[in-house]
């Protein structure tokens, strides 16, 4: 099951992996600041943000506390 969201600036539907994405890329964040965060390598959350890894329910959860999200809204579930 792909969740997907609506991007109210581009009116493009993204799926999680794009918004966690563009939600670091606003930010000015890069894919290691959010390694370092989950205390993860930097080699695993880039496989996650390109969906060659999955995420358990609980990295979920911490991807959306680090960003300041809900994990209802990151993940429109």
């Amino acid at each position: 099951m792909t969740f997907c969201i609506l991007s109210k600036r581009k009116g493009l539907v993204l799926n999680h992996l794009e918004r966690i994405k563009q939600k670091l890329k606003d930010e000015e964040r890069s894919q290691r600041w959010l390694a370092r965060k989950l205390n993860k390598s930097h080699s695993l959350v880039h496989m996650m943000l390109k969906g060659q890894r999955t995420m358990d329910s609980q990295t979920r959860i911490d991807i959306a506390n680090v960003l300041g999200e809900e994990p209802e809204s990151l993940y429109n579930v």
